[in-house]
């Protein structure tokens, strides 16, 4: 679990492009999004790689950006709009949580369930921890 000091954040209105940076520069795999400091939901790798598509599903401009590793092996370079397309559009925003009395069983048999990458833990409405798959 990480420490909430630790977390990543990023707010709903920046791109896509800030968030794949960000998830780099801390070699993290996703981030928590939020609105004038509240926690609103999560972006992840996998969401940001849907949302680019392959071939003449997206849109190419002269931005590129790397994606790190756990998106692509080969660590190809992707042209993204990076002034178009904002973190709001492509967060998960029905964000299910844990208390932090759950056990860790518990807290695996609903990300399986769910098919989630990775759980918020609570303690009276705040986030304490980020359980992920990795």
């Amino acid at each position: 679990m990480t420490k909430v000091e630790d977390f990543i954040t990023i707010d709903k209105d920046r791109n896509l492009e800030d968030a794949i940076r960000l998830m780099e520069k801390h070699g993290i795999s996703r981030l928590i999004v939020t609105d004038n400091n509240r926690i609103i939901g999560i972006i992840t790798e996998e969401d940001i790689g849907r949302r680019l598509g392959t071939g003449r599903e997206r849109k190419l401009k002269t931005t590129q950006i790397h994606v790190s590793s756990a998106m692509t092996k080969d660590m190809k370079f992707l042209n993204l709009e990076s002034k178009d397309i904002y973190i709001s559009s492509d967060m998960e925003m029905d964000i299910k949580y844990v208390t932090h009395k759950e056990d860790i069983k518990k807290m695996a048999e609903i990300m399986i369930k769910n098919r989630f990458s990775s759980l918020p833990i609570k303690y009276n409405d705040e986030i304490i921890g980020l359980v992920t798959k990795t």
